[in-house]
């Protein structure tokens, strides 16, 4: 049993699979952009703006920790 409150904890497995989305997302986009389709475009578009909303999301969770004094190292 932890000592970490479950909204606290909430906040932390956010911020661990966000930043972990974020990094498949942005190879993604590298591999898609070198890979040989006839129309590439849409695949990009759907990457970046999935992209887009994640880093978002990261960001909130981020200024949510601040706010609660917690890191994740």
């Amino acid at each position: 049993m932890t000592r970490i409150p479950e909204n606290d904890s909430d906040l932390i497995e956010q911020a661990i699979y966000l930043a972990m989305i974020v990094i498949i997302l942005e190879r993604d986009l590298q591999i898609i952009e070198k890979a040989p389709f006839k129309i590439n475009r849409p695949y990009l578009t759907f990457v970046e703006n999935t992209l887009k909303k994640v880093q978002r999301d990261l960001k909130e969770v981020r200024n949510k920790m601040r706010k609660g004094n917690m890191k994740v190292h």
